[in-house]
């Protein structure tokens, strides 16, 4: 007589066995190529792009991987995972019409179903991730789906890409301009500040906290951290037209409004860091402050724990220069080969 976990297990791969047979009808044994994207970040803007790793070179790779991460005086492992997964399952995927004001895109939620585990897919996070294309459709994973231990089957469940987000996805190193910022406003100046190095004559010290551009923090980010955003909305000209020099480099004057929200700081740090930022505007002059900001505390709680999150905020408008250098003959003077004896090198 078998015991109730033998029959339990009986059961299960029964189970298993009649979904196998059934996906693999429905499928027709359909297999899926994924192939590895690694996330990279202009440090100029923040700007977030997804590069193919096939296209970088072993080092960009190795510092990609979180799992490569060593603690202090620990020696550093060298772990990779595949370039591309070759995976046997079931995709499917429905598709929702969407329209607005500047942009109509085709909403596709896809679903793949695997018999088994698939590893590489595993590793879905926010500095490496895999992307397939079936139909014309380019698609990435976001989450997986609950496992039915009986039923032992698998549920990848994500969004294809939209067509207004093709142009952060680089499949061509040529596609990649790592020359010119991609926003408009103010956010490399202060995006700049992660790279200060204070004079011997100041006194604010080092930041002690990273600074993000909004919507564009890591995943599961410990404080302290700080992220900037700056309202589209509120972004105005301050001039009647911009300056034209003589290499056509456009400039002109704008204002910003800005509000920056600090995690993990108490009071004392958090004014510190508003009276660097006054600092900053004098000693640099790279923008000017209009107007006092005030730091107020923010909520955000969790039940679980009963408690709420050390989070500041602070607004405020600047003014400071847009400005787009087009120096053509520092373009071509750099473009151009270098030779030896009439040859090109």
């Amino acid at each position: 007589m078998s015991s109730i976990g033998e029959a339990g297990l009986q059961q299960a791969t029964q189970m298993h066995a009649a979904l196998s047979e059934g996906l693999d009808a429905v499928s027709n044994f359909q297999k899926v190529t994924f192939e590895q994207y690694v996330r990279l970040i202009l440090p100029m803007d923040g700007s977030v792009f997804w590069v193919k790793s096939a296209l970088l070179c072993d080092q960009m790779l190795f510092s990609a991987y979180r799992f490569n991460a060593a603690a202090l005086q620990e020696a550093a492992s060298s772990r990779t995972s595949s370039k591309l997964v070759v995976a046997e399952g079931d995709l499917h995927y429905a598709t929702q019409n969407t329209q607005g004001e500047s942009d109509a895109d085709v909403m596709n939620r896809v679903v793949f179903t695997s018999k088994t585990l698939i590893e590489g897919l595993q590793e879905v996070g926010p500095y490496v991730t895999y992307m397939a294309e079936i139909d014309g459709i380019r698609f990435a994973f976001s989450s997986r789906g609950q496992l039915q231990q009986n039923a032992d089957l698998y549920h990848y469940v994500g969004t294809a890409v939209y067509a207004t987000m093709d142009t952060q996805v680089i499949d061509n190193p040529g596609e990649l301009d790592v020359q010119n910022v991609v926003v408009s406003n103010s956010l490399p100046i202060f995006l700049a500040m992660n790279y200060y190095v204070p004079e011997v004559y100041e006194d604010f010290g080092n930041l002690t906290l990273p600074i993000y551009p909004s919507y564009l923090v890591p995943n599961n980010l410990p404080p302290p951290f700080a992220a900037v955003h700056i309202e589209p909305w509120a972004t105005e000209a301050l001039a009647s037209a911009p300056l034209l020099d003589s290499t056509l480099s456009h400039s002109q004057l704008a204002r910003d409004r800005v509000k920056i929200t600090l995690y993990g700081k108490r009071n004392g740090d958090a004014q510190d860091f508003m009276d660097f930022l006054f600092q900053q505007s004098i000693n640099y002059d790279q923008f000017g402050m209009m107007g006092l900001p005030i730091l107020r505390d923010e909520k955000k709680t969790q039940v679980e724990l009963g408690t709420v999150a050390q989070k500041k905020s602070f607004e405020f408008d600047i003014s400071y220069y847009q400005t787009r250098a087009r120096d053509i003959a520092r373009q071509l003077i750099e473009s151009a080969p270098v030779t030896a004896l009439g040859n090109p090198l």
